[in-house]
């Protein structure tokens, strides 16, 4: 099954980040001191921190025998875990870690205000077509519908945004489950928190029903 983790930003107050740093890889480390602004580093901190938590209460490993590497595309996978594929996304107030057996892709945008050319360059014309006939707030909804569905894909696919995203078309789209039989691949989107966009992508034909929202606690780890 495939299954979907969030946790929202305010798991973790400010005055608590350097002690939660202190659980993480060092290259995540790393990647913090580059950022500006507190609510960047509270998404990058709790992406790795949901996956650890996940692995310790599923496969019983110590904080410090989790490792991580990464693909080719720059995709992570934890060390020694063959079984244990997973996806990371992060937008506004939540970040989301998808699991699975296999290979999985998850992906979350915060709607808002799109310029109208990312679609013409990104969509396909039939998707383009249907998005031109929609009126504003649905025209939102649908754009990061179909954003979330194209990054999950090639996420699932190991490669990320390396992707032309005009190489999937969810023109025909039916439901909010369904399948890329030709590939074996799976959708979902997912009910979430109002204003969000959420949809997964795997190999495995089943999906929990719903995100399940954690809590971060130091005492995890």
């Amino acid at each position: 099954m495939i299954n979907l983790f969030g946790c929202n930003l305010a798991c973790i107050c400010e005055n608590e980040i350097n002690a939660y740093t202190q659980l993480i890889s060092g290259k995540r480390k790393s990647s913090l001191a580059r950022l500006k602004y507190i609510d960047d580093v509270k998404r990058s901190l709790l992406g790795e921190l949901l996956i650890r938590k996940i692995v310790r209460e599923n496969y019983f490993r110590g904080n410090d025998e989790i490792s991580f590497g990464v693909n080719d595309y720059g995709k992570p996978y934890v060390k020694d875990l063959d079984a244990f594929h997973f996806s990371v996304a992060h937008s506004g107030e939540w970040v989301l870690c998808a699991t699975s057996s296999q290979e999985v892709g998850v992906d979350l945008e915060r709607i808002r205000p799109v310029d109208p050319e990312i679609a013409r360059q990104h969509f396909t014309e039939q998707e383009n077509i249907f998005l031109t006939g929609l009126s504003l707030d649905r025209k939102k909804e649908y754009f990061f519908k179909l954003w979330t569905l194209k990054e999950s894909y090639f996420k699932a696919k190991g490669t990320g945004l390396a992707g032309n995203l005009k190489e999937a078309d969810f023109s025909s789209m039916a439901g909010a489950s369904f399948s890329y039989p030709n590939e074996g691949l799976y959708f979902h989107i997912y009910p979430f928190d109002p204003g969000y966009a959420v949809a997964a992508c795997g190999c495995e034909k089943e999906f929990s029903p719903k995100v399940h929202v954690v809590n971060i606690q130091y005492s995890d780890f």
